[in-house]
């Protein structure tokens, strides 16, 4: 949602990669239940009915039922968790909670930060603007510590 929020959002699905969420995230980012509200739902309803983001349901779900005994972990969390599992995919998450779990389970990672690097690596932002993307973010409420900004910073400008 940061990466929406921040405007990167239309270069998600030119990346390269499979990208598939859980019907859980589906429906909490972009439910009908949820008012239209922002250009960002709807932007993100209108790439799930195209296809561009898979949407998948939990296979095994006696998983999903372990995993939500965790009490950190909201639903689309875990079945974000159960998803990258059982498909054997990278879960990108940000979420310190999530990413502690998914380290624990032995799932690979990523985050928003790895989504840019990704993006500035085949060429579809410059590292300038990577840069930019992340300035948006922190400015809608995104936490990044300031040694990891300068790390990214840093990476990506090439310095």
């Amino acid at each position: 949602m940061a990466l929406s929020t921040a405007g990167f959002l239309p270069h998600i699905t030119s990346l390269g990669v499979r990208l598939v969420v859980a019907d859980e995230v589906r429906e909490e980012v972009a439910g009908e239940r949820r008012a239209p509200g922002t250009p960002e739902q709807l932007l993100l309803r209108q790439i799930f009915r195209e296809g561009r983001i898979a949407v998948r349901k939990i296979r095994n779900r006696e998983m999903l039922e372990r995993t939500l005994e965790n009490p950190r972990l909201s639903g689309a969390d875990a079945a974000s968790l159960c998803l990258a599992r059982e498909i054997g995919g990278r879960l990108v998450a940000d979420d310190k909670d999530l990413r502690s779990a998914a380290r624990a389970l032995g799932v690979p990672l990523g985050g928003s930060l790895y989504i840019l690097g990704l993006a500035v690596e085949r060429t579809l932002i410059t590292p300038r603007e990577a840069v930019n993307v992340v300035e948006r973010m922190i400015a809608s409420g995104w936490y990044c510590s300031p040694s990891l900004l300068k790390a990214f910073s840093d990476f990506v400008l090439g310095r």
